[in-house]
């Protein structure tokens, strides 16, 4: 090697090794601007079921992992019908109201009976609750429509076990039913007979008190009865709107009490 070479030679090994120090650095990547529009919509979960159907954990489970993630968007529920209750087990929160509701949307989907369990999603789709990827899917359409209702749950007070919220509704409410629900967080259950005996269950947002209102105005109470033995803390407030004609949510909150 010649003197000219190894100088030549040190600077090839220079720029090979720089160019190897840029290839490896890691590029930092461009904004997706896909994912710019950002869902607007709200999405209500009821899910009708019961303790003594041996189908209705898998729903119970499914619709209290959304519930868990305290989405304000996606609001669950859990209506326990009480037509099971014949059946070896008596369902503690079991109510012919909610059965009645279920029927309603029977007559509404032209079905010929009620089921557990049973999802409706935003009162006008229903599938089986446990189907995890149709609910998926309904969940993930309903966000892509924007709500044309919005719901503030202002004050909630509590007296003699009677729940009493003040609300205020932006939008149309003429010709609209307002709905609210005091619902348990969590409820669980050790099942002695039926089809679930033995087992232990988990439910989450369990409505333990229901009304429905023609509202006159854009603001107003509602009151709701506390179980006897349990503390409000344990307790959240939805309330949602609802077109009285295509069943369809239009708007949905909800606030624990504190």
């Amino acid at each position: 090697m010649n003197k000219y070479q190894f100088p030549l030679l040190i600077s090839l090994c220079i720029l090979f090794f720089m160019g190897c120090s840029m290839t490896t650095k890691k590029k930092i990547p461009e904004k997706d601007t896909r994912q710019t529009d950002q869902a607007q919509g709200i999405v209500l979960l009821e899910l009708y079921t019961s303790q003594g159907c041996s189908s209705c954990p898998p729903a119970d489970e499914l619709i209290g992992q959304y519930v868990q993630q305290n989405n304000p968007q996606i609001i669950g529920v859990t209506f326990h019908v009480d037509y099971w209750n014949r059946l070896g087990w008596m369902d503690s929160f079991s109510s012919a109201r909610y059965s009645e509701r279920q029927r309603e949307y029977a007559q509404y989907f032209n079905t010929e009976s009620v089921y557990t369990p049973q999802l409706i999603v935003n009162g006008h789709l229903e599938m089986v609750g446990s189907n995890v990827e149709e609910v998926k899917k309904a969940i993930s359409n309903s966000l892509k429509e924007n709500n044309t209702i919005q719901i503030a749950i202002n004050e909630i007070t509590e007296l003699n076990g009677v729940i009493t919220t003040a609300y205020t509704v932006s939008g149309k409410v003429k010709g609209k039913i307002l709905q609210a629900a005091l619902v348990q967080h969590q409820a669980d259950t050790k099942i002695m007979s039926g089809e679930n005996k033995g087992k232990k269950l988990s439910e989450y947002n369990v409505v333990r008190d229901f009304v429905s209102v023609l509202p006159e105005k854009s603001s107003g109470t509602l009151s709701l009865k506390l179980p006897e033995g349990r503390t409000s803390n344990d307790f959240s407030v939805i309330i949602f709107v609802q077109d009285g004609s295509n069943h369809k949510i239009e708007g949905v909150s909800q606030k624990s009490i504190k």
